[in-house]
């Protein structure tokens, strides 16, 4: 088993199982020096964004059902420093089912292997994320939540040196109350963050834009009633 026994799954003082919230989670440490290696397992229901010092490093879990639920493996030494560091993990939980998930409730669970381990407990902090609008519509039944950000509401919430001192403290589950087991480790690749650009585009100025139900001309900039004909060729 690679989680220690003193993990704990953790969530929030409110709702189990809300709709399509978003929780920040924090947890801050210093270092005096940096590991050869430092392993990081986690996992979340129904899905973490996983951050060490203000760097995005992954997105998961896998899907799984709660009885063979998987977790997720990292080496964050090289985004570790001397001094304060910080994890910070947003979760959103989706509260109904979907083609992907089955609905239990939300939680976090998370382990970094070092000299002195850190863990998801009663010390991490945590918040709601009021950036991510909760009250928006279903994509389709097979997914969940469409989402919906309003940047004027961002913070630096991820960076080491962020004042968290206004949080609420995360709540430990009790482990009569976890409804994941078995976890196992992801066994597909973790998806990648980088981003692709066209090599090339073609026509993009002389594209003629098109009314999509009657096929003339149309000047509208509203994107549900134009149709762009340009080809993008990735070299």
């Amino acid at each position: 088993m690679v989680f220690d026994t003193n993990t704990r799954w953790i969530w929030d003082a409110g709702d189990t199982k809300p709709r399509n919230i978003f929780l920040n989670f924090r947890r801050t440490f210093d270092l005096s020096t940096i590991p050869a290696a430092a392993p990081l397992h986690i996992s979340a229901d129904a899905r973490y964004y996983l951050y060490v010092n203000g760097v995005r490093l992954g997105y998961g879990p896998a899907r799984g059902y709660p009885y063979r639920y998987h977790y997720d493996n990292y080496d964050i030494a090289e985004h570790l420093r001397i001094g304060k560091n910080v994890v910070a993990v947003m979760v959103n939980h989706w509260g109904e089912g979907t083609f992907h998930q089955l609905v239990v409730r939300g939680g976090l669970l998370l382990q970094i292997d070092m000299d002195d381990i850190i863990v998801s407990d009663a010390r991490w902090r945590v918040r709601r994320n009021t950036a991510y609008r909760q009250n928006t519509p279903r994509i389709s039944i097979q997914l969940p939540w469409e989402e919906q950000f309003d940047a004027r509401l961002a913070d630096a919430w991820t960076d080491s040196d962020y004042d968290d001192a206004e949080w609420d403290s995360a709540v430990e589950i009790p482990p009569a109350d976890v409804p994941w087991s078995g976890l196992t480790a992801r066994r597909v690749p973790l998806l990648g963050n980088e981003p692709i650009q066209p090599h090339e585009h073609h026509g993009y100025r002389n594209c003629p834009v098109t009314d999509t139900h009657t096929g003339r001309p149309f000047t509208s900039l509203h994107p549900w009633r134009r149709q762009h004909r340009c080809r993008y060729r990735d070299g």
